[in-house]
């Protein structure tokens, strides 16, 4: 990246808490995907909770779920087939991949001259 151009390498956290959801997933089913990285995984997935109830919190998603009695189960039942509002996933997907960044290195350190460096 040109240190002239004083951009900087973003990534939308909704791909950030897809990672994490995905991280969650396979650790249920006992899927070990950093098996070949030197990630402690422990604490990448409170991480990944702390980053989702953020979120969650953050969007409070007021879509009423509604109670009814079931009479065959004898008991109140929420349907969560809800209609939910929503912002259009695939055309937030197609802008990022139009902007996103050529490559991506994180083990390479770029200075940051809106900080002085």
């Amino acid at each position: 990246m040109d240190r002239a151009s004083r951009q900087y390498i973003v990534e939308l956290d909704v791909f950030h808490q897809l990672h994490c959801l995905n991280l969650l997933r396979l650790t249920v089913w006992g899927v070990d995907m950093y098996s070949n990285h030197d990630v402690d995984i422990p604490p990448h997935v409170d991480h990944c909770i702390e980053s989702l109830r953020q979120a969650i919190m953050c969007s409070a998603d007021v879509a009423p779920i509604v109670w009814s009695w079931e009479d065959n189960e004898h008991r109140l039942k929420g349907h969560t087939d809800t209609l939910h509002t929503c912002r259009d996933f695939d055309l937030i997907r197609q802008w990022a991949l139009e902007h996103q960044a050529p490559s991506f290195d994180p083990s390479v350190y770029v200075s940051d001259p809106l900080r002085g460096e």
